[in-house]
């Protein structure tokens, strides 16, 4: 059932991706819901039906990347209605593909499952990674929308308008910095305890690390010094490319503790 669940999900994924783009109007964000909701049963069908413990494995992690990218599109690209929505459907669909090809060896360790220090540090990263993702995408879009508008081609027809889209970047910040900060600091915690060698002694801890002071970075160039537009836009579009390299590269080309999450 979790299977069929997550099928689903990727098909709604896949129709919004492929009818969003440009359009105006509800369907897509009722296709965007569709695979949220689908998304979400699945997860809690494993959780519940089948006695698993979510969020364990790279499979299941860049799943819920992908439902928490879409449910804060939802959450806070509501007040207007364009093609941004074939961007949001194209990378979520995109990260629930990837999560079917991947390895669905979960991370092992008895007491590292117990209790709920492990989730929280998970779901708070995946909260923060998702919220980075969504900036990304109103990012590239901003991108777009402003070459187009340099070149003299006028704005992109049915898209979002280059304020909404800052203005979505900004809250996508703001609410996924404070959960990714949560996320590294109980990891910290748990890689003391669980890591022979400490924290420095696993590939995925630093580059988590360095990932959060390019988040920081981003998060103070926009709330203290007021940055915006397209500078920040191809800082965000950067720090995305060293997200996916932290969250996959790391696990399939180094190794390391969090090789099978």
């Amino acid at each position: 059932m979790k299977g069929l669940l997550y099928f689903v999900s990727l098909l709604l994924f896949l129709s919004a991706a492929l009818y969003g783009w440009g359009k105006k109007g509800t369907r897509c964000r009722l296709l965007l819901w569709g695979g949220f909701l689908a998304g979400a049963f699945g997860l809690l069908f494993g959780r519940f039906a089948e006695g698993e413990v979510p969020f364990f494995s790279m499979r299941e992690g860049l799943g819920l990347l992908s439902l928490i990218l879409v449910g804060l599109f939802l959450l806070l690209g509501k007040g207007e209605k364009g093609g941004l929505e074939g961007v949001v459907a194209l990378l979520a669909f995109s990260f629930m593909l990837g999560a079917s090809l991947l390895p669905s060896k979960r991370i092992g360790g008895e007491g590292l499952l117990e209790g709920v220090w492990f989730p929280l540090h998970s779901v708070s990263c995946f909260v923060g990674m998702g919220g980075f993702a969504l900036s990304f995408c109103s990012s590239l879009t901003y991108l777009l929308q402003d070459m187009r508008i340099k070149c003299k081609k006028g704005y992109l027809v049915g898209y979002p308008s280059l304020e909404f889209l800052d203005r979505l970047s900004l809250y996508s910040l703001g609410i996924g910095f404070p959960f990714y900060t949560l996320g590294i600091i109980v990891g910290a915690v748990l890689a003391k305890r669980s890591i022979p060698g400490g924290l420095w002694d696993d590939p995925k801890t630093i580059g988590a690390g360095l990932l959060w002071l390019l988040y920081a970075f981003i998060v103070y160039r926009r709330f203290g010094l007021g940055w915006r537009g397209r500078r920040l836009s191809l800082l965000t579009v950067m720090g995305f490319g060293l997200l996916m390299f932290v969250f996959l590269g790391i696990n399939l080309l180094l190794g390391g503790h969090h090789a099978a999450f």
